[in-house]
């Protein structure tokens, strides 16, 4: 990043909403989606992390301001979505 692009990144406040649920396990996954988490902060992004689908319906509900939604499509093998 330029010295000019760094502080418009950080006024806009750019946010997403991650939603994962094997968030904190100590899986392949959940490795892979630590680093994600760090590589996005480090550009300036704040990540708001869901662990199931009825979080991320209640994050949004409460969030207008989220820009972007990162979703781990298998979610636990959950059949309802």
């Amino acid at each position: 990043m330029t010295a000019h692009t760094e502080p418009i990144l950080r006024r806009l406040g750019m946010k997403a909403l991650l939603v994962h649920h094997e968030i904190e396990s100590r899986s392949a996954s959940g490795r892979a989606t630590q680093a994600l988490i760090a590589e996005l902060e480090q550009r300036f992004v704040n990540v708001i992390v869901a662990t199931s689908a009825d979080d991320a319906v209640a994050v949004i509900a409460a969030d207008p301001l989220i820009q972007c939604l990162l979703l781990n499509w298998e979610l636990g093998d959950d059949e309802t979505h």
